[in-house]
């Protein structure tokens, strides 16, 4: 009998960070430099918002109950936006692993209007060339705004895929949700990309 083949699963990177610590670095020695570039997705699983930093961008709030995937220009840094406040979320790299988590957002009404769900820094763009597919999994419409193009709009038990072409200079890729202020929700995940 041929000896059996297991295969590993990479467990997803996790963060936690009491109210009394500053930040914490996540990612660290990834830079533009490289040749593979891949493109992290860091998802929020606690009740505050916390910030990254080290992403194309500058600094950028992911909500509660959200994601965004983001290439790590060098190290990426996680803290709180609000002092006394502790977070927590998990990261992965793999993003095409089926035992990859989809990418989510759910905006609750009455806060923020829009979340960046995509961020990616000219060069993983073009070296990458990524396509997504963006589920609504709740029961109102929102918007799709990928790269300054016109709204997508999409309907409830519907999804739209998307390419990102990258944008002029070197600003980078940005892909939002909005439904002005009322509660939406849905998933994303990452269909292709060249490595």
């Amino acid at each position: 009998m041929p000896p059996r083949r297991v295969e590993a699963v990479i467990r997803s990177g996790r963060f936690k960070l009491p109210a009394a610590n500053a930040a914490v670095t996540i990612i660290h020695g990834r830079t533009s430099a490289a040749k593979f570039r891949p493109i992290y997705r860091i998802s929020n699983t606690g009740d505050k918002p916390l910030e990254l930093s080290g992403n194309p961008g500058g600094p950028t709030t992911v909500l509660p109950d959200c994601s965004l995937d983001c290439g790590a220009v060098a190290s990426v840094t996680v803290k709180n936006t609000a002092a006394g406040e502790d977070i927590e979320g998990i990261y992965d790299s793999n993003l095409l692993s089926p035992e990859v988590r989809s990418g989510k957002f759910k905006l609750p009404g009455g806060g923020p209007a829009t979340a960046k769900i995509i961020l990616l820094d000219k060069a993983t763009v073009q070296t990458t060339t990524p396509a997504y597919r963006i589920y609504n999994t709740g029961s109102l419409p929102f918007d799709v705004v990928s790269e300054g193009n016109a709204a997508l709009p999409v309907a409830a038990d519907s999804s739209v895929d998307i390419e990102l072409k990258g944008m002029a200079g070197n600003a980078p890729s940005e892909v939002s949700v909005s439904a002005g202020g009322l509660p939406i929700e849905g998933i994303y995940e990452l269909l292709s990309h060249k490595d």
